[in-house]
């Protein structure tokens, strides 16, 4: 359900309801995956990025905030460059990152919610 969650949000995209934010240290994490069939067909998804987030001394500062409320270094990155978009939602269907969100809310500049739960909260409104 999370992965048709997903899809659905992704080729929803084009309506200008959803906004999708890209970011080079996404770009980074998706050029390591040893899956080459995998990691090209991210890339084509990041290319449907209506923004990409330049990574910067701020973001990094930002993120290094976060490792120390317990987010591991890539998620606190991701996390840091969806507060510089000041994007509405960070969607990730990584339960860790839901949990600590979910200890910290006022602490995060930006919602995080798994894809699906996202869906049905806020877009069958």
């Amino acid at each position: 359900m999370e992965a048709e969650a997903v899809l659905a949000i992704l080729n929803n995209s084009s309506d200008g309801i959803i906004r999708l934010i890209g970011s080079e240290v996404l770009r980074l994490e998706i050029v390591k995956s040893p899956d080459p069939n995998r990691r090209a067909k991210v890339l084509k998804l990041l290319e449907k990025s209506d923004e990409i987030v330049k990574n910067n001394d701020s973001i990094d500062s930002r993120g290094k905030e976060l490792v120390e409320i317990g987010f591991k270094a890539f998620d606190a990155q991701h996390i840091a460059c969806a507060e510089t978009a000041k994007a509405d939602f960070f969607l990730t269907t990584d339960d860790k990152i839901i949990k600590l969100y979910d200890r910290n809310p006022d602490g995060i500049k930006v919602r995080i919610s798994n894809p699906l739960t996202w869906i049905q909260d806020f877009l069958l409104q």
